[in-house]
């Protein structure tokens, strides 16, 4: 199980140190106004920016990275569905739809974007909306072009057909993402009980179909007026960007779009419960599921903090104790905890997942058995240790990519009005204590009331953890009349200043610096190949071995998949936990994927801590345990798996296509195998296949990152024919 990490966003104080403000304003053009300018110290986590603010309320942050010829660009408005009015849910979603129609001087938004070979695309959440698209650094102005027509120049070109076409392709996506998809559901369930009637997270993002049959064409454009206007939107561009140059195509093409009405603040919301709520889902499931979802603080606060590494400690990764007690034993098939954010409010969730006709009042015990062992055991301060050197890498490799960067920077702004609050979050993080995180779990978790959610498979109201003392009833909303009647706004005319149908043209042209490859053929059988890259002090290994999917015997399909499984079970004397727990020390990873022709073994670490992760690998590709009671678990799961995937619509129609294409049994066969197949599998398959074909003749291995070519020819030719793979690596 991979783990989930809270801490996406939380980053070490040797990483962050103090960002330097700068004290005197660039030069900027007449209607763009410097705010400020954060230069963090080199090795920080903390993205580099310069903030301005346009007359009309536009906020513009801009981010340098020459490393490449690209730029990102994020248009974010702080509107999500959560700014809906009751009875009109899903107006956000649909309105990101529509921005994709064209506008009064674009045809196609993505059209011309993919002319020049860049990608778009567009994301709505509770809180808020965004559309995003990278492209070739000299093509800058025709993205700002794109993204100010949609801005000052979108109503006119809504038509009744447009409207039409886009309310039945969201109705549509709904029924294929949500209605017709297993556990498609969950979610809109839990937040329905959770949340009171017209609570902003009460409704699903997607909306209700009702909801949607029932709005017009005028009711979009007044969404679009209250809540699209430049002081409502952060325009945030990363890449390889001149400032000055970009700061006056942003002034020409936003700077005479007429500012919205003003948008209040949007403030907290978290809500409570009396007691426990109860409620069933019957769905077309195989696996019954019970969900805990408990009604926490309020985000980017020294309770949320710490009730994420509670998260981590109980329900994330194969060391946590949700795992290690109810998954690694075999009484459950998942067990997790995680500690969601939105800007109003958090939830803390537990969730175990039962076998086949598992009774979920058995796993509700099974889940709180656990939890008193864990206030039993409490949190040590390794733990907390743990999960900031799993932050100092996430956020280290974080930096590879610019789409990441502007991505921080865009979310930061628009949710909490600081691009720079990464330093607050790091000094929540450092005042976390074993005693501060057990407080919080009895404050918020321990014996308090949640809404426990009951998913079983249609007719087995049996399964349920409990007799449902909770049925939602959402109100008749036909006849109700808008908030803001009274308070129609009228259209805002954008001047053409200069002639907005041309297209801009490219701003010279881009010199891609092609990495240098070096090659290698080795006496041990690799094939090497590899690259070096200073931008983070980070190194990226794969090794793939000739042990792919196509050569398992007809009669043993899915024992790639389980060999591959049974690799990270541990090695030399070295649990799964053990594992876990010593990578995450060091910020690492590895994982084992099995595909057609190769099994790759992926390795990810900071350049200081290569030698030990490298050490740590070692020990259980060369070695791994392959212990009777992790293949029977492992076999099980797999099997539950099959079973469960036939529920999935897309999975279904993804084999039949298979089945009309290939006449030969391997290629028909579905990812991780067939059924009958797998549950005749024993141990002894496993270590045959392991035998055979983890082998370095043929295996191919890529090296990226801050290491020499000289280091990684000496780190290739030192590992090891036959079984014991990687012995030696680094002796």
């Amino acid at each position: 199980m991979q783990r989930l990490l809270f801490v996406a966003v939380l980053v070490l104080s040797v990483l962050t140190g103090c960002q330097r403000l700068e004290t005197s304003p660039p030069a900027t053009p007449k209607g763009v106004t410097w705010i400020k300018t954060v230069s963090p110290p080199p090795g920080s986590a903390q993205v580099p920016y310069q903030q301005f603010t346009l007359d009309n309320g536009l906020t513009v942050l801009l981010h340098q990275d020459h490393s490449d010829p690209l730029v990102s660009v994020d248009m974010r408005y702080h509107v999500g569905s959560a700014r809906e009015e009751p009875g009109k849910s899903g107006f956000a979603h649909f309105f990101e739809h529509m921005m994709f129609e064209g506008s009064e001087h674009v045809d196609d938004h993505g059209k011309r974007i993919k002319e020049v070979g860049g990608y778009n695309n567009g994301s709505t959440n509770r809180d808020t909306t965004q559309y995003y698209q990278t492209v070739p650094a000299n093509e800058l102005e025709r993205v700002l072009w794109l993204e100010s027509d949609r801005m000052g120049f979108l109503l006119d070109a809504v038509s009744q057909r447009k409207f039409e076409v886009q309310r039945d392709t969201v109705k549509n996506e709904r029924a294929f993402r949500i209605d017709n998809v297993p556990y498609g559901r969950v979610n809109e369930t839990i937040n329905q009980a959770l949340y009171p009637e017209g609570h902003p997270y009460s409704w699903p993002v997607i909306g209700y179909v009702e909801d949607l049959d029932r709005v017009d064409v005028d009711d979009l454009k007044q969404f679009f007026l209250r809540w699209y206007g430049p002081n409502n939107a952060t325009l945030t561009i990363g890449g390889d960007i001149d400032v000055q140059q970009t700061l006056a195509w942003v002034k020409k093409y936003f700077g005479d779009i007429p500012q919205g009405p003003t948008i209040p603040a949007a403030d907290p919301q978290p809500v409570t419960l009396e007691a426990d709520r109860f409620v069933t889902l019957e769905d077309k499931v195989s696996q019954p599921v019970l969900i805990m979802s408990f009604p926490t603080s309020t985000p980017e606060t020294d309770t949320s903090t710490r009730l994420s590494v509670l998260a981590n400690v109980l329900g994330q990764g194969r060391d946590s104790v949700l795992y290690q007690s109810l998954v690694q034993t075999g009484k459950l098939l998942s067990a997790g905890a995680s500690h969601q954010c939105g800007e109003l409010a958090c939830t803390f969730e537990i969730y175990g997942v039962g076998s086949q006709d598992q009774s979920l009042a058995e796993v509700r015990t099974l889940l709180r058995q656990s939890m008193a062992t864990f206030a039993a055991q409490g949190v040590d301060q390794d733990d907390i240790s743990q999960i900031k050197a799993m932050v100092e890498a996430d956020n280290i490799f974080a930096l590879q990519s610019v789409d990441g960067k502007v991505e921080q920077l865009a979310s930061d702004y628009t949710l909490h009005g600081d691009a720079s609050i990464l330093t607050q979050r790091l000094a929540r993080l450092d005042a976390v204590t074993p005693q501060k995180v057990m407080d919080s779990y009895q404050q918020w978790v321990s014996d308090q009331p949640a809404v426990n959610l009951s998913v079983v498979p249609e007719g087995r109201q049996d399964l349920v953890a409990h007799p449902a003392n909770f049925v939602y009833q959402r109100p008749d909303y036909r006849h109700v009349a808008s908030q803001n009647n009274a308070d129609t706004l009228a259209l805002r005319n954008t001047p053409e200043r200069f002639d907005r149908s041309l297209i801009p043209p490219p701003n010279g042209s881009v010199t891609v610096h092609v990495p240098t490859i070096y090659r290698a053929e080795l006496d041990n059988g690799i094939y090497l190949a590899g690259t070096v890259s200073r931008e983070t002090p980070t190194v990226t290994l794969q090794l793939r071995l000739p042990a792919g999917v196509l050569m398992e015997p007809n009669d043993k399909r899915g024992v790639t998949e389980l060999t591959a499984s049974m690799i990270t079970e541990g090695g030399a004397g070295m649990s799964a936990a053990e594992l876990t727990q010593a990578l995450d020390k060091l910020g690492s990873q590895m994982s084992v994927n099995p595909e057609a022709y190769h099994t790759t073994l992926t390795v990810t670490s900071l350049k200081k801590y290569l030698g030990e992760t490298l050490q740590l690998v070692n020990k259980v590709i060369s070695t791994p345990t392959f212990a009777e009671q992790d293949f029977e678990r492992l076999k099980k799961q797999a099997l539950e798996g099959m079973a469960s995937r036939a529920d999935d619509a897309g999975w279904l129609a993804d084999q039949a296509i298979s089945q009309l294409l290939y006449q030969d049994a391997t290629f028909r066969a579905p990812q991780g195998g067939v059924a009958e197949d797998v549950a005749a599998l024993t141990l002894a398959d496993v270590k045959r296949f392991y035998q055979q074909h983890y082998v370095l003749k043929e295996s191919q291995l890529v090296v990226v990152g801050d290491l020499s070519r000289e280091h990684a020819i000496n780190l290739a030719n030192r590992i090891q024919l036959g079984n014991r793979l990687l012995r030696g690596m680094l002796k």
